[in-house]
Formats: structure tokens, sequence, C-alpha cells
């Protein structure tokens, strides 16, 4: 990721969202550009600490899901659907 933007701040909320590339990585070669994307994210200020309460990722290309491997703490995970309009119209 690279490139970071603050898109909007308050003194206890921001936004900001990142560049992401996406490259394709072939079990039998080496890695290549594939495609890109941005990281969005929300943040909270808790108690003098910033801690990021939405992480969404968009990609300018179709991708499968990617599961999240055994042993990482898929109880540490929630998958909360994006409801606001402006995701559900893509």
């Amino acid at each position: 990721m690279g490139n970071l933007h603050v898109a909007d701040q308050t003194a206890t909320a921001a936004e900001v969202r990142t560049y992401l590339p996406v490259p394709a990585a072939p079990a039998n070669g080496p890695s290549r550009p594939f495609g890109s994307g941005t990281c969005n994210a929300s943040l909270e200020k808790r108690g003098g600490h910033w801690t990021i309460t939405r992480w969404a990722v968009e990609v300018d290309l179709p991708v499968r899901p990617s599961p999240i491997p055994a042993g990482f703490g898929k109880e540490a995970f929630t998958f909360i659907s994006d409801d606001r309009a402006e995701c559900r119209d893509r």
C-alpha cells in the first residue's frame, strides 16, 4: 500500500484511503502487476488513540475472495456487510 490520503478529518474522526497495487502471484513464476485498488478506512479517536472502525478494500478487477488462513485467528474477524448505497450499487 502507498500514497495515504486523508480525505476528511475532525478532532475525533477521519476518513483515509491508500493506493493498493494488486499483483498476480502464480505458483510457478514471479509475481507481476495485475490491477489496482484502494483501501478505505474510517477511524475514530478513542482514549487518545486512533482506532480503525471500518476497513474496506475496493479493486478494479474481478477477484475471488480469499479465505482467512487456518490458525490466523478467525475469531478476531467479523464480516459486516456494507449497506451504504454507494457500496451496494456497484
